[in-house]
């Protein structure tokens, strides 16, 4: 399953395609899934939704070239999630993060 994000600029739009992966061995950073019947429980509306509703709205009108204060924006302060290993990125989910940090570093 791939999740994409776009990223739209004045007169140019910045897409970031990534695959869906299962954590082997939890370590990594939490992707968010929906976890109801449609797509096996495999699904992602609610990051979708995250990035959608949370994140696009903060980014607006930051400048794309300035790709650490964006990720530390979503990572740290939109997300705030933490466990042992750092920041776990399970409020918003690692999948819609990665995909938005991606488009931005495509753009910048």
């Amino acid at each position: 399953m791939l999740l994409q994000a776009a990223l739209q600029l004045a007169f140019t739009r910045f897409f970031c395609f990534i695959w869906l992966l299962r954590s082997i061995n939890g370590l990594q950073a939490l992707e968010l899934r929906d976890k109801a019947k449609e797509y096996m429980g495999k699904g992602v509306s609610q990051a979708v939704d995250n990035v959608n509703k949370i994140i696009a709205p903060r980014l607006i009108g930051m400048d794309p070239r300035d790709q650490k204060r964006i990720d530390d924006l979503m990572v740290q302060q939109l997300d705030g999630s933490k466990n042992e290993w750092g920041w776990s990125k399970s409020k918003l989910g690692a999948n819609a993060i990665l995909a938005v940090s991606i488009a931005v570093c495509r753009a910048g």
